[in-house]
């Protein structure tokens, strides 16, 4: 019985609750606008602009550096395996693509993310 008597009271709680979540996830939806989600009120965005390109650049040295060490390694050791040199360069192009479209593609997460709160 006193199972029962705390699963009923946690219920009730829960029921309470329930309709807390209402007003909250309504100001949730309505600060998530573009100039609040992406700072532009902060004026935000040419600072993580900034800071994107710089992190895209950097990253592209870094897969340049990778491709020649691969490649330097490879004519030092005599060992012309194409294919792991093949599979390197795949994991590079990869990898620069998905560095390149950063920006893109973590600005649709953002809007769709915005779109899916404002529509709830």
């Amino acid at each position: 019985m006193l199972t029962k008597d705390i699963v009923d009271v946690l219920n009730i709680i829960l029921q309470l609750l329930s309709w807390l979540r209402i007003p909250f996830a309504s100001i949730a939806g309505a600060l998530m606008t573009n100039t609040m989600v992406y700072g532009d009120f902060l004026n935000l965005g040419k600072v993580l602009r900034l800071i994107w390109g710089i992190s895209q650049t950097f990253a592209n040295f870094v897969a340049v550096a990778v491709f020649m060490y691969t490649i330097v390694t490879s004519i030092i050791e005599k060992d012309l395996d194409f294919s792991k040199i093949s599979k390197t360069i795949l994991g590079l192009i990869k990898g620069i693509i998905l560095a390149n479209m950063s920006f893109f593609l973590i600005g649709a997460l953002i809007d769709v993310s915005t779109v899916a709160t404002i529509a709830v």
